[in-house]
């Protein structure tokens, strides 16, 4: 998958995927699937994935065109 190492220093940044779902930037599976073709970084903490907020607003934006 499209996961890269976590950076070693501030995690606040990174929000998981079922937040970004509650914030309303699409379904878990099309996440997945964006991490999945390279379209959205995201990392493994634990057993939980996250991404960057900034990431996140940047794939959003090439997606729906706003």
């Amino acid at each position: 998958m499209g996961y890269s190492p976590p950076p070693s220093s501030d995690l606040t940044h990174y929000i998981t995927l079922q937040e970004v779902v509650s914030l309303g930037y699409g379904a878990y599976q099309t996440l997945r699937e964006w991490i999945a073709d390279g379209r959205l970084p995201a990392v493994k903490i634990g057993s939980r994935i996250k991404v960057l907020r900034t990431d996140l607003d940047g794939t959003a934006e090439g997606v729906t065109g706003h």
